[in-house]
């Protein structure tokens, strides 16, 4: 049994999909040595599993865990693709997913959603309304933080982020944020990394990184 992490991956998830990939590449190297057949199956998630463990207790980001549990295998589909998984006797190799694995690796592996991004900046776009969050709407104050929120509302699809808005709380997860990074060192030509925004999600924040650590003027419009 394997996981989708081994295709996948993910932000925290290096050793887990490192250690999934290496039990695949055993059984392929079995299968081709050994009188024996191995059979590896890469599975998603399933719903039973978050209600097993402490799900909260666990290092991904709430925001994560919400999104994994949504779209979690029943106990009732897991099984049906056990039993089915099965009759593939001529395939060594199999993968379940509980929705559609080639657009999530275009989206996560291939990042082919953040060509799509930068490429529709200039369309109009129906967006969104603000979700309701813990924090009250407040208008970001100069050019670098209209940047910064014009950058998130693309990202999350969202009509109006605040200066205060929480990127998690938004909808954001750590794989978006990889992109957010990307698109920020793209039009502020800013160094950036990840746990920027893991610490400092919001533009207030995030402008305040870059003011001190990367000499980005408030009042300075994006290249």
């Amino acid at each position: 049994m394997s996981s989708l992490g081994s295709i996948l991956g993910g932000i925290l998830f290096v050793s887990y999909g490192s250690s999934n990939c290496l039990a695949a590449s055993f059984a392929e190297y079995s299968n081709a040595f050994k009188p024996y057949r191995w059979n590896v199956q890469c599975w998603d998630s399933w719903d039973i599993e978050w209600k097993i463990v402490d799900y909260k207790n666990t290092t991904l980001h709430d925001n994560i865990t919400d999104r994994l549990r949504a779209i979690a295998l029943t106990v009732d589909e897991g099984l049906d693709c056990f039993h089915r998984s099965l009759a593939y006797n001529s395939r060594y190799h199999i993968t379940i997913s509980s929705t559609d694995l080639q657009a999530r690796i275009d989206k996560w592996v291939n990042k082919q959603t953040m060509e799509g991004f930068k490429a529709d900046t200039s369309k109009t776009q129906k967006r969104h309304p603000r979700p309701a969050i813990s924090t009250d709407f407040s208008e970001p104050i100069n050019a670098l933080e209209k940047t910064l929120a014009s950058a998130f509302e693309k990202l999350l699809d969202i009509d109006a982020v605040g200066r205060h808005d929480n990127f998690f709380e938004l909808g954001g997860h750590s794989l978006l944020a990889t992109q957010l990074i990307t698109e920020l060192r793209s039009t502020l030509n800013a160094d950036m990394a990840i746990s920027d925004v893991l610490e400092s999600p919001t533009v207030e924040k995030l402008g305040m990184i870059l003011q001190a650590e990367n000499n980005v003027a408030a009042e300075i419009e994006p290249v």
